[in-house]
């Protein structure tokens, strides 16, 4: 992508900005004697947010996203529409494969609570589902409020894990993450 012809680069937005206004029309910065593009000079808060999200794949050692992989916020917003269906059959009288609307809100707070906890000062729900290790669920684990008792932890487990192999049953995932020793009740 070049900039149009007598367009002039932008300054930074504010002088931390860790961006610079590369000629092409987009922030970029350098990084191991190569330019590292991040987005468009129209936007440039998203552009810090691609290259803070660059940066902590890199810290955390994890592969650039595949374009095939799903992130977890994906997989839950699935996960979920998937159980309101089963909730929607049981309103219309159905016996089986139903759910009721208190599990269902119970399913949606944990995996809401999966989706915005912060492993590594990265939010979970950006990550591909693919990239979740157990040192992540480890993280997750000592996260889990130390007034929840030991059925409330192993609901949030069961539900999670239960998230995770519903999209293995249904390809949306290639394979269920290694939860680790920790990740258990």
């Amino acid at each position: 992508m070049t900039k149009p012809k007598g367009t002039t680069k932008p300054g930074k937005p504010r002088q931390d900005y860790p961006l610079y206004a590369h000629p092409g029309g987009q922030w970029a910065k350098k990084i191991n004697g190569k330019h590292q593009f991040f987005g468009v000079w129209s936007n440039p808060e998203a552009a810090e947010e691609s290259y803070l999200n660059y940066v902590a794949r890199q810290r955390l050692g994890l592969p650039e996203p595949n374009e095939d992989d799903i992130t977890v916020d994906e997989m839950v917003d699935r996960y979920l529409d998937a159980r309101k269906k089963h909730v929607e059959r049981k309103e219309q009288g159905h016996t089986k494969n139903i759910l009721s609307p208190r599990t269902f809100r119970e399913i949606k707070r944990h995996a809401l609570w999966l989706t915005d906890s912060e492993v590594h000062g990265y939010r979970i729900g950006q990550r591909a589902v693919s990239s979740l290790r157990a040192a992540d669920f480890t993280e997750l684990y000592n996260q889990i409020p130390a007034g929840h008792g030991v059925d409330s932890i192993r609901h949030r487990i069961h539900y999670i894990n239960g998230m995770f192999n519903f999209a293995r049953r249904n390809e949306w995932i290639q394979g269920v993450p290694n939860y680790g020793t920790d990740w258990r009740a």
